[in-house]
Formats: C-alpha cells, sequence, structure tokens
C-alpha cells in the first residue's frame, strides 16, 4: 500500500541515455493469486556466453511468501536442477541461472506461502545455445 515511483534508465550502443519516471498509489494489499517467470520469456533462445542469465520473477503480496524454488529441466534429457531456492522474496524477485549444456529447457518456479500452500508459476520454454 502507498505511493510509489518507478523509474527506467535505457542506454544506446554509444551510451546516450534517456530517463523517464511514473507514481502510483496503490490503495489494497496484493493478493498472490499467480506467481510470474517474467524472464526470460516463452520460446526464447538464450545464447551461452559463460555468464549467469538472470532469472526474474513476479511475486504478487510477497510478504506472504515464505520460499521460491526455480527450476530447470533438461527436456532432451530430463534431468532437473534447481537453480535457486529463495527465502523473503520481494515483489520482483532475480535469480542467476549458470546455464546447461545446449538444449531446450522448462523453466519452473513454486511458491511456498506462509501458511504452507504452494502457488505454481506457468512453466516457461527456452533453447539454450551456445554463443558464437
Amino acid at each position: 500500500k502507498g505511493k510509489h515511483t518507478f523509474a527506467a534508465t535505457a542506454f544506446d550502443d554509444v551510451d546516450n541515455s534517456a530517463s523517464d519516471e511514473t507514481s502510483i498509489n496503490v490503495t489494497e494489499a496484493g493478493s498472490l493469486q499467480s506467481l510470474r517467470i517474467t524472464n526470460p520469456f516463452a520460446n526464447q533462445t538464450i545464447e551461452k556466453t559463460g555468464v549467469p542469465y538472470v532469472i526474474v520473477l513476479e511475486v504478487p503480496n510477497s510478504a506472504a511468501v515464505a520460499t521460491i524454488v526455480v527450476g530447470a529441466q533438461n527436456t532432451v534429457t530430463g534431468a532437473t536442477e534447481i537453480i535457486s531456492e529463495v527465502t523473503s522474496p520481494t515483489a520482483l524477485t532475480t535469480v542467476n541461472w549458470t546455464l546447461g549444456v545446449e538444449a531446450e529447457y522448462l523453466i519452473s518456479a513454486t511458491a511456498t506461502l506462509t501458511d504452507g500452500s504452494t502457488v505454481d508459476a506457468s512453466p516457461v520454454k527456452v533453447l539454450v545455445k551456445e554463443a558464437k
């Protein structure tokens, strides 16, 4: 609840920049009816460059969330890995993913609420390719 200001700055390839901001007034607390993976987007191709990839989760009413487990399943081999387990997440939560071998993956996220119930994000399919 309350007044919040969002600010963004964008840079081009020669370091020109532009900034803008907007304010909103939230009059009611949110509820956790969903958990969303906002980055990567569905069917995105991610180039494996040796730098961890940042996964972004949207977590409505994050105060009601105890933990979030983010995972990846290689759809070719079926192998799964836990990318990260986050305690006390924020409204926008990020985790770093050290990319696996070149393959198609399903990224998943499950939130465990403070009351013990769980909420699943819709899985996101991505393709990891070696950088050229």
